[in-house]
């Protein structure tokens, strides 16, 4: 279904008022994540030694855990920090955008859309908890607790402008055939 300009500018005012909670939602996340990252020595990389120690040797086993106790672990920490410190940046740009979305609504859309992806560093739509794909029987209201930290732990996450988002284009192709068909009555 296409928005009217109308909507989609009311959608805009939505995600002006959201950003704030959801880049304070996401550097939190991002502080857990450092926790999570650096008590990984212990229930990764430990078990991890036993097992190339035990097939690889005492010498190539001790290397693997020094790389990633001091080269592994200290990147996915420093990732996770540049995560939070450039959330305020993506989040005053995401609100601008929503700005200019309320006086031109279509082509602010594409810019709220470039925004939240390149905050998210290109992840697709598809990695939004609300996306069903085929199987549309259950959506993200209808989960039980159990398959929503299932889908969390397999990197799933919440766009904000879910709805903002490129999904294709009328015009797509799929092996060399239109990916749509127009009807007409």
């Amino acid at each position: 279904m296409i928005d009217s300009p109308i909507a989609v500018a009311l959608k805009a005012v939505g995600i002006f008022i959201g950003t704030p909670f959801y880049m304070l939602g996401g550097m939190c996340a991002n502080f857990v994540k450092i926790a999570i990252d650096i008590s990984s020595i212990a229930w990764r990389i430990l078990p991890q030694f036993g097992r190339d120690f035990k097939s690889k040797g005492c010498l190539a086993a001790l290397g693997n855990a020094i790389l990633a106790t001091f080269w592994d672990v200290p990147h996915a920490v420093m990732q996770d920090i540049w995560r939070i410190v450039r959330s305020p940046f993506y989040a005053t740009g995401m609100m601008f955008a929503c700005m200019y979305t309320i006086v031109r609504p279509f082509e602010g859309r594409v810019w709220i859309g470039k925004i939240e992806t390149l905050w998210h560093e290109g992840a697709p739509h598809r990695m939004d908890l609300r996306y069903r794909g085929k199987d549309r029987s259950k959506d993200l209201w209808n989960q039980s607790l159990k398959e929503k930290i299932e889908e969390l732990l397999e990197g799933k996450f919440l766009f904000l402008s879910y709805c903002m988002l490129k999904r294709g284009n009328i015009n797509d192709e799929v092996a060399g055939k239109p990916r749509f068909r127009r009807i007409t009555s």
